[in-house]
């Protein structure tokens, strides 16, 4: 589906650049605002908005905090279980060589390997967890302003086809679509960044859908009123998302109700969304999304052409 056709679709869904829920936040505490700087004491309504305003934000906080507590605490648990796994096998492998003066090759194989598989899985743990803290970091520095996006020229077509390559060892099936006639497509963007928020969507994609089914890449330029645009698309046919939850997906540690993970780890802090829109908007780009529940999801950006593409 293209970016026109999508735009047609009723559950399509293109976003300003402001989240829905800073906005509603600023609704609330906007009249004590006005009546602050035009001096005019605040009204006992107006306090009492403030401080429901407050409690809101300080409940949604709350609630981020212990789920991000519980998930950073979960891998920590299972490399800790692997780490003592691999110290109980590496004393009865020590033992059996003490006793033993030769060992049979296939018989020392077979133990290292069950000493191999507890240390591969703290990797990948710790792995896990190092991009859930980068993840948390990223999303500090957005909130503060302080996010470092270098912009430059490059080509979309290589960080594109980067994010795609980088996903082959979690055995899924990625196909990309590139213009046959565009070996290389020039924005004016911060290619890791670009990389980043794309991981972002391939990650959703493929935790969100089932093993077996394939996610699409698409990477076209669209013609707008004035201008020229890239735009790359993600599908996945998975469980979708209803319309009425399409609001809300961008918010920091918002999970769908009813949603239930079909592929890899349910581990995360659910901050994949939020900054892959933070991410392109503050490179000039758009994003959005179409989906319809038991059929999948498509998620979009578009960064302008660099001006020589233009």
């Amino acid at each position: 589906m293209g970016s026109s056709d999508a735009s047609q679709a009723r559950n399509i869904h293109q976003y300003p650049q402001h989240s829905q829920e800073k906005l509603a936040l600023q609704a609330e505490i906007e009249p004590a605002v006005q009546r602050a700087e035009s001096g005019s004491p605040p009204e006992a309504e107006t306090i009492q908005q403030l401080e429901q305003a407050l409690l809101k934000t300080r409940k949604r906080f709350d609630s981020f905090i212990s789920a991000a507590g519980h998930e950073l605490r979960t891998p920590l648990t299972t490399i800790k279980g692997n780490a003592q796994l691999a110290l109980r096998r590496l004393e009865k492998l020590r033992r059996k060589v003490g006793q033993q003066e030769q060992i049979d090759a296939s018989t020392l194989g077979a133990d290292l390997e069950r000493l191999q598989q507890p240390l591969d899985y703290i990797v990948y743990r710790v792995n896990e967890q190092d991009k859930m803290i980068s993840d948390l970091l990223d999303v500090s520095r957005v909130q503060s302003g302080k996010i470092s996006i270098v912009m430059r020229p490059c080509n979309l077509v290589q960080i594109v086809q980067n994010a795609v390559q980088n996903t082959h060892e979690m055995d899924r099936i990625i196909d990309l679509t590139v213009p046959e006639e565009e070996s290389q497509i020039t924005i004016h963007a911060d290619p890791e960044r670009v990389e980043q928020a794309l991981n972002a969507l391939l990650s959703n994609a493929m935790k969100y859908s089932m093993p077996d089914r394939p996610v699409k890449v698409m990477l076209t330029i669209e013609e707008r009123e004035a201008s020229r645009m890239a735009q790359v698309q993600v599908q996945d046919y998975g469980t979708g998302i209803p319309a009425d939850e399409l609001d809300n997906i961008w918010d920091i540690s918002y999970r769908v109700k009813g949603i239930e993970v079909q592929d890899g780890s349910s581990v995360g802090l659910g901050l994949g969304l939020f900054l892959f829109r933070a991410l392109i908007e503050r490179q000039q780009g758009a994003i959005g999304v179409h989906s319809v529940p038991g059929e999948g999801s498509l998620f979009w950006f578009t960064l302008p052409l660099a001006q020589q593409e233009s």
